[in-house]
């Protein structure tokens, strides 16, 4: 009897201790967002690789700065090469406490500014498959996000999350793949 009952015991304490373990929603939308959007108020630069049928068809290397400013975030981002795109950027800004931005686009060869509508932020980022949603802030993080468990997708351990957004005009669901150890969307 003793023998079962410490058995029990120690299952219960790995078992604790492996929910411990695992972070809650929160911290994983605050790490996954950190890890796209990059530090505040700080300048990083990237790739921009599209691919069709296994090879790269563009690519592009971005500037990106953000930072805070008259009670607003705001996320820079400019395309420094090649030079037949050098100078397009994408300005996204969101005031506090808000999880809707307001996002401009600037085309050099016009010398326009366009401003785009909650629903224009889910068009074509240039022509590429990514939207100017996906460049800007990222829309997780209202406190509606569940956490539907761990699992193995495309050969890598992940958090699956779902959110139900409020005010997306194109989406009632969100399923987001997080890695464990990154915290980065798959």
């Amino acid at each position: 009897m003793r023998h079962a009952l410490l058995t029990l015991v120690t299952m219960l304490l790995l078992a604790a201790s492996a929910l411990a373990a695992e972070p809650d929603v929160a911290t994983i939308v605050k790490k996954m967002k950190q890890g796209l959007q990059g530090p505040d108020n700080a300048i990083r630069l990237s790739t921009l690789k599209v691919d069709s049928n296994g090879a790269t068809t563009a690519e592009w290397n971005l500037a990106q700065a953000n930072g805070t400013a008259n009670g607003a975030r705001w996320m820079l981002t400019v395309v420094m090469a090649p030079p037949g795109a050098k100078g397009m950027a994408f300005l996204d800004r969101q005031k506090a406490h808000q999880t809707s931005t307001l996002k401009y686009a600037y085309l050099p060869a016009t010398k326009r500014v366009m401003e785009f509508n909650p629903v224009q932020g889910y068009d074509s980022f240039f022509g590429t498959d990514f939207t100017y949603q996906d460049l800007g802030f990222v829309a997780l993080g209202g406190g509606g996000e569940k956490l539907i468990g761990t699992e193995t997708h495309e050969g890598k351990q992940v958090y699956k999350l779902e959110d139900h957004p409020i005010d997306s005009p194109y989406y009632s669901k969100v399923v987001s793949y997080v890695l464990t150890d990154t915290m980065l969307p798959v």
